[in-house]
């Protein structure tokens, strides 16, 4: 799942940063890190820094920004893969609202048959987790779904062994 916290840049003049919803870049003074940087790119933990004289950078995401930076709101509605899965007896389903919602969470049989309702209700912007307890179900496949506001926003398959 991503989210837009913070946008970083390398330049020649070091590495800037700002947040999803700013327009101003701020520069970011890495301890004795060379500013001529000539390729850059992140992933979630990570800023990679190529520079010209001093070879390539790794610098964790988490000392270069300030932890008040990061915003839990996520960027859009997502429904993630459960975890574990295959899984016995117990699984637990992550999701993401953007905005605050109504929402149903339901699992499914092979059949489409509804055999549980995880979530139904309404909930604010954020990240949230629900735990399934397949213990009085049958060993199969099972679907879930994500319904936001009467709409559709993902439908997962797992998997209950015992």
């Amino acid at each position: 799942m991503q989210y837009r916290i913070m946008y970083f840049a390398g330049t020649t003049r070091g590495i800037f940063s700002k947040r999803f919803n700013e327009s101003i870049w701020r520069p970011n003074d890495y301890r004795s890190f060379n500013l001529n940087v000539t390729c850059f790119d992140s992933d979630s933990y990570y800023l990679y820094a190529g520079t010209k004289e001093d070879g390539i950078w790794r610098i964790p995401v988490s000392e270069i920004t300030n932890t008040n930076d990061i915003t839990s709101t996520p960027y859009e509605f997502a429904l993630s893969p459960n975890y574990p899965n295959p899984f016995n007896p117990k699984t637990i389903i992550n999701y993401s609202l953007s905005t605050s919602k109504y929402i149903n969470l339901n699992v499914f049989d092979v059949l489409g048959n509804q055999v549980a309702e995880l979530v139904n209700e309404k909930k604010p912007a954020g990240n949230y987790e629900a735990g399934f307890d397949g213990s009085n179900f049958p060993t199969g496949v099972y679907f879930y779904r994500l319904l936001v506001d009467g709409i559709v926003i993902g439908v997962k398959r797992m998997i209950l062994l015992k």
